[in-house]
């Protein structure tokens, strides 16, 4: 829902102030939890959603697997959501 842009550039003036690492994870996990909370009440109110998967392996082949919701809201407004990225092995997918 937010870019990386939007999400950070809001944190700046903060970032100046915070006493080490443990402030910023505390201030991220908030942000987490009231997004995640905003995106569950609009899943909530749509009648399909559509879930799409993404595998890739990084440069250092470490592989990854990401899910995506995509619905409609109410104005005829297409959104897209992360549900997740996990690291995987091929046991993992064969459960």
């Amino acid at each position: 829902m937010l870019d990386s842009g939007h999400l950070f550039a809001n944190w700046i003036p903060i970032m100046s102030f915070l006493q080490g690492r443990y402030a910023l994870k505390a201030m991220v996990e908030v942000r987490y939890m009231s997004e995640k909370e905003k995106v569950k009440a609009k899943v909530e109110k749509v009648a399909a959603v559509s879930l799409t998967s993404d595998m890739w392996t990084s440069i250092n082949m470490d592989a990854y697997l990401a899910v995506t919701c995509h619905f409609v809201e109410e104005k005829v407004r297409l959104s897209s959501v992360l549900l997740g990225v996990q690291s995987h092995t091929a046991e993992i997918l064969l459960v």
